[in-house]
């Protein structure tokens, strides 16, 4: 019989590994989130671009992401999961560097590429290691706590950013941005090489797996199309945000920020079995409504107060879709298609930032700077509509042990 090493030894959840994992993805996000908030006011302040200049920049990343996602997971089913990390971390840090030298909005989206390349390797690989060290019925609490370092660098890393741009300017903030995520891969050195042995059912890219395109990952679509839906508000968020304050007068953009960090982190520490309890049919519910609400509630607001209320709700929301979304995703995928799941999956984080992003930007580009955020709760609310639908009938199938 194959075995995998990619099963976890035992039943401890907060495992050494599990923790340097969790340490990649803080060091891979404090270097995001250094830049992200600087990007649309660079592109509209430094390189004189609009809205739909914004909205491609903020979404150009997606495009190399989209593309190579599945053929990654089927990299990390093959090779591993440390592997993944380590390229991605590198691929990141070089693509932040690149900002330095961009001189036009072709040339930063150049850089953002392979920035999309890189995180699609980083998050196949760190997310699915996460799992593979989780007790079966703990996925969705590992999933928490992996996310809280993901959110804890978003959070702290505008701050950072910020600080760098108002001492030294845009350049020192991407090159602090670019050694921040290239940390990653060095931290993904103490990782063990975790190589799942599938011998007995090789996986080929070639083939499609179980029913679907070739290279995509069928069970995973439609978790994976309702978190696309939920997360335009994430890009609406991070990209528009900024300059929704400064139209507002308001010059500390990083509170926002660092808002949304300390709701998600506390609720997905206090209730990081919440998806578990609940299941994803329910978990996706809380989300998406609040993502709806928070949306709305921004793209109304009048000033700090009404923002700091909108972002708070809908930081509730977002701090549930994933690990819901993950857990209807994974349902009944064997252990050696586990990475071809998760590459599938995850992909659809990159069309809410790549599609997504254009979308918004258009909508910013025609109807102003409120737009893209009832764009974003409009999605939202689609996305409702498919958990309650759609997903609530992949998980209660009976190939699937979840029927929450």
């Amino acid at each position: 019989m194959a075995t995998t090493d990619s099963a976890p030894r035992n039943e401890r959840l907060l495992s050494r590994e599990l923790l340097t994992t969790c340490f990649t993805g803080l060091f891979q996000m404090l270097g995001f989130g250094t830049t992200i908030a600087l990007l649309s006011r660079f592109v509209e302040n430094e390189l004189g671009g609009g809205g739909v200049a914004v909205g491609v920049t903020l979404g150009s990343f997606s495009v190399s992401a989209i593309l190579l996602r599945p053929w990654l997971g089927q990299i990390g089913d093959r090779r591993g999961r440390r592997v993944l990390i380590i390229i991605g971390g590198v691929l990141v840090g070089s693509g932040t560097a690149a900002h330095v030298i961009a001189n036009s909005v072709a040339a930063l989206v150049a850089g953002r590429l392979v920035i999309g390349a890189g995180q699609a390797a980083f998050f196949v690989g760190a997310a699915t290691l996460v799992v593979d060290l989780a007790p079966a019925d703990r996925r969705g609490e590992a999933t928490s706590y992996f996310s809280v370092a993901i959110f804890l660098g978003s959070g702290i890393g505008p701050f950072l950013g910020q600080a760098m741009l108002d001492h030294y300017g845009f350049d020192a903030a991407f090159l602090l941005g670019a050694a921040l995520s290239g940390s990653s891969a060095v931290v993904a050195l103490w990782l063990p090489k975790r190589v799942p042995q599938t011998s007995e059912r090789p996986v080929r890219i070639d083939q499609p797996a179980r029913g679907g395109p070739p290279g995509l990952y069928i069970k995973s679509i439609p978790p994976g199309l309702t978190m696309f839906l939920g997360l335009m508000s994430f890009t609406a968020f991070t990209g528009f945000l900024p300059l929704r304050a400064e139209e507002l007068g308001i010059e500390d953009i990083a509170r926002f920020f660092l808002l949304q960090a300390v709701v998600v982190i506390v609720i997905r520490l206090v209730g990081a079995t919440i998806p578990d309890r609940l299941g994803p049919v329910r978990t996706g519910t809380i989300a998406l409504t609040s993502g709806v609400v928070g949306m709305s509630l921004m793209g109304l607001a009048g000033g700090t107060v009404g923002l700091m209320v909108a972002t708070a709700v809908w930081s509730i929301g977002v701090s549930m879709l994933y690990p819901a979304m993950l857990i209807a995703a994974l349902a009944g995928v064997p252990d050696d298609e586990r990475a071809s799941a998760m590459g599938t999956f995850t992909l659809f984080f990159d069309l809410a930032g790549g599609l997504g992003g254009l979308l918004l930007g258009v909508a910013k580009a025609t109807s102003g700077n409120q737009a893209p955020f009832f764009v974003a709760a409009s999605a939202a609310f689609i996305g409702l509509v498919a958990v309650r639908t759609w997903v609530a009938s992949t998980v209660s199938s009976p190939t699937s042990p979840i029927a929450h």
